[in-house]
């Protein structure tokens, strides 16, 4: 204290060196230490209920590791510490936390309890839309683009036939990923595992869950690119038999104008239930339970 008050223009009876004090570095830079951490000590308390020698003790491991950082030049990035190891910062972002602690039943008088946020989460849980049904998807195709580069690495090695070899590595591949292992692990991929849904069926889930995997990934997903192989045979057959592929390739967009009339009908009507489901009586429900609450 004695430090403060001969380092800073701060005179008890002369409220007008108030103002003049606070603009000083040696007032600014203690207050934001304590001022940095405060929002985290509020955090520990309202949403994971710590008690104050939790908070105490993950405060001083925040503190530690901003000092750490500064004195290691941020884990050998930089060749030497841009700052040194201050004590005093240790001490004073420590106690912020605590100062958060302290401040939470006041600052979060307002606001919703832990029990309220958790019950607004699994609710919203429970509905499965479009987007993450999609975003799963996107997830599954990211990994079995990694395994169908491992078979095609494996097909090379042995030297096996390369006569129609992607249609057989793209068959083996989705064959594994999107019908065996949903049948091992109760219509989960890791695609839907990581965004917590599940595929279900009314009866004979296992049979039921193999038809409709069968008849999205190799019946309705393949025939997106079906009416664009009979156009690049169209064009390289020129105007032999021009009439005949022509039928062919407007029978080829049937089925994906089918798929996108279905789906947005149902997104329209929001019954996320598209035609194969229907057909296998499967459906995609959250795998999200609601758990113990502290």
């Amino acid at each position: 204290m004695s430090g403060f008050i001969n380092s800073t223009h701060f005179v008890w009876t002369e409220p007008s060196s108030y103002l003049a004090t606070l603009k000083q570095t040696t007032t600014i830079q203690p207050l934001f230490n304590i001022f940095l951490t405060v929002p985290f000590g509020i955090y520990l308390r309202y949403f994971f209920k710590t008690s104050f020698k939790q908070t105490l003790l993950l405060s001083f491991t925040l503190s530690l590791f901003f000092e750490l950082t500064q004195l290691s030049g941020l884990y050998g990035i930089y060749p030497r510490p841009y700052r040194l190891f201050d004590v005093d910062d240790l001490l004073l972002n420590t106690s912020g936390g605590l100062l958060g602690f302290y401040l939470q039943p006041l600052v979060t008088f307002f606001l919703p309890t832990r029990e309220s946020l958790d019950q607004a989460t699994y609710a919203r849980g429970q509905k499965v839309g479009y987007f993450r049904r999609l975003l799963a998807l996107v997830v599954d195709y990211c990994i079995l683009g990694v395994i169908t580069f491992i078979i095609a690495l494996i097909w090379r090695l042995l030297k096996l036939p390369a006569i129609h070899s992607e249609i057989l590595q793209y068959c083996l591949a989705t064959g594994v990923y999107f019908l065996i292992i949903p049948i091992l692990w109760r219509g989960k991929t890791l695609g839907k595992a990581l965004l917590q849904l599940q595929i279900v069926a009314d009866h004979h889930p296992r049979w039921a869950i193999f038809w409709r995997q069968l008849l999205l990934f190799f019946i309705v997903i393949p025939s997106f690119q079906l009416w664009r192989v009979t156009l690049d045979a169209a064009v390289a057959s020129g105007q032999q038999h021009f009439d005949v592929y022509l039928f062919i390739i407007g029978l080829s967009l049937l089925p994906p104008l089918l798929f996108t009339g279905n789906f947005l009908l149902s997104w329209v009507t929001k019954r996320p239930q598209l035609f194969y489901e229907k057909l296998t009586h499967t459906r995609v429900i959250s795998s999200i339970h609601p758990t113990q609450q502290p």
